[in-house]
């Protein structure tokens, strides 16, 4: 048994959930293992997953950043894979996220993120922002 299914019975949705992916919402109590692949068939289903672990996120995340902005606390490797991406996507990053690096990164991609900066930075992370960002090529 595997959260209430049994190994068959888990492959057997699992097979379900890559041919009809928007089904996803009718499965109760899925399984880490079904929540990956109805992430990973339609990135969309993440919308309904109410606490999604680091793999589940990076799971919608790495192949389309902008899911970020349906996922209530993103994990910081999350943040940083969508910020890569796309840097504008900062918008959607927490302050508790918001690290000297995943700001770097946000703005080395595109440096209009700077204006979704929401946390205070001293004097010294803003210049090892502007230097890690390459932001004086």
């Amino acid at each position: 048994m595997i959260g209430g299914f049994t190994i068959d019975c888990e492959e057997k949705i699992i097979m379900m959930l890559k041919r009809h992916p928007t089904h996803f919402s009718r499965i109760v109590n899925p399984t880490e293992r079904m929540q990956i692949t109805a992430v990973t068939a339609w990135p969309s289903n993440i919308c309904e997953i109410k606490d999604p672990s680091e793999v589940v996120q990076l799971a919608a995340v790495t192949p389309h950043p902008s899911m970020i902005f349906h996922i209530k606390q993103p994990y910081p490797s999350v943040c940083m894979v969508a910020v890569k991406q796309h840097g504008i996507l900062l918008e959607y990053v927490p302050p508790n996220c918001q690290t000297v690096e995943v700001i770097s990164e946000a703005i080395k991609e595109n440096p209009k993120a700077i204006q979704y900066i929401k946390i205070p930075l001293t004097d010294e992370q803003k210049a090892e922002i502007m230097l890690l960002s390459n932001i004086f090529k």
